[in-house]
C-alpha cells in the first residue's frame, strides 16, 4: 500500500515500481560500510550487505534496503 502511494506522487513512469523492505537494521563495520545484524532475515541480509557496500555517505543506519 504504501509502494502505491509513492508510485502515485511519482510522474517518472507509471512501468517502475518503488518497493521498500524493512528489517531489523544494520551496523558500521570496521571499515566504515553496513553490514546486516545476526539475526536478520537471511535474504534480507544479503541485500543489505550488497546495499551497505555503497558510498557510505549515501546510507543511513536502520536504512536497511531502502534502495
Amino acid at each position: 500500500m504504501k509502494d502505491r502511494k509513492i508510485n502515485d506522487r511519482l510522474t517518472l513512469s507509471k512501468d517502475v515500481a518503488y518497493t521498500s523492505i524493512t528489517a531489523e537494521d544494520t551496523h558500521k563495520t570496521f571499515n566504515n560500510r553496513q553490514r546486516g545484524n545476526f539475526k536478520m532475515f537471511a535474504p534480507f541480509k544479503l541485500l543489505a550487505n550488497l546495499v551497505g557496500r555503497q558510498n557510505p555517505e549515501s546510507w543511513k543506519e536502520e536504512m536497511a534496503l531502502c534502495h
